[in-house]
């Protein structure tokens, strides 16, 4: 997790069943649970580590049903996967725009 800014690395678009694509071209956020918790951004694949849903107030839910994505900022700055918690503030994000910027709120 870093600030936020208008750059590349921050800006995604959401595309057919919730897959969330960079800005950088054919790159898209990723997840490698459960062998990993751990957040990455690789070339898209279509597969089910690359597909989310959003439920409730921007809560981004992986294709694993009891797993949501979350940050522990500002202890750390990474981005992983843990179990869903719609109370826990490090799972809310703020959707922005058409391309978005997920911000933890």
């Amino acid at each position: 997790v870093v600030s936020c800014s208008s750059g590349a690395g921050q800006r995604w678009t959401v595309s057919g069943e919730a897959i969330f694509q960079s800005a950088h071209p054919s790159m898209c956020l990723t997840s490698d649970y459960p062998r990993t918790r751990i957040i990455n951004v690789e070339s898209c694949d279509s597969s089910t580590r690359q597909r989310w849903t959003v439920s409730g107030e921007a809560i981004f839910q992986s294709a694993h049903p009891s797993m949501c994505l979350s940050s522990d900022y500002p202890r750390t700055r990474i981005v992983n996967v843990e179990s869903c918690n719609p109370s826990g503030i490090r799972q809310h994000w703020t959707v922005l725009g058409e391309q978005i910027s997920m911000t933890l709120v």
